[in-house]
């Protein structure tokens, strides 16, 4: 069995406007590899880098803009059907159980290949996320600089 020591920093945020209380936990585990798992609200995400290009993971976040860590973090689409939108379009109410129902009238409305077609809106979960990650970079820019 081989038993290996990493350095493992944890950070709690706080008063932060409109957002939750921010865990997050910075791992390094040597020759430019990390990770990063962040909590908020009962929800967490984690991310793995085997090639950062940085000698630590805080130096790989600040060099790392808010799209590209939220999209390591999580799945979430950044955006959703605007559901409300085609619904104008289309003169029928529609909510994601309901459209499998209107394929004639979204076919009418938005041509043959209407799945493709349909307007979107930002996705508010991955908003949500963006902003987690924004604190989570603030801190780590304030860190770095002391």
């Amino acid at each position: 069995m081989k038993i290996t020591e990493s350095k493992v920093t944890k950070r709690l945020l706080t008063d932060l406007e409109r957002l939750d209380p921010v865990t997050f936990i910075t791992e390094d585990l040597g020759n430019q590899r990390g990770k990063l798992t962040v909590d908020c609200f009962g929800e967490a995400w984690t991310a793995y880098w085997g090639a950062m290009g940085c000698d630590s993971v805080a130096e790989f976040i600040d060099s790392c803009d808010r799209y590209y860590l939220a999209g390591k973090l999580s799945n979430i689409d950044s955006t959703i059907t605007d559901y409300e939108q085609v619904g104008k379009k289309i003169g029928v109410g529609i909510n994601r159980e309901s459209l499998p129902f209107l394929v004639d009238e979204l076919f009418i409305a938005y041509g043959d290949e209407w799945w493709e077609e349909l307007p979107t809106t930002d996705n508010p979960d991955y908003v949500y996320l963006c902003r987690i990650v924004d604190a989570v970079k603030a801190a780590v820019k304030i860190e770095l600089s002391q």
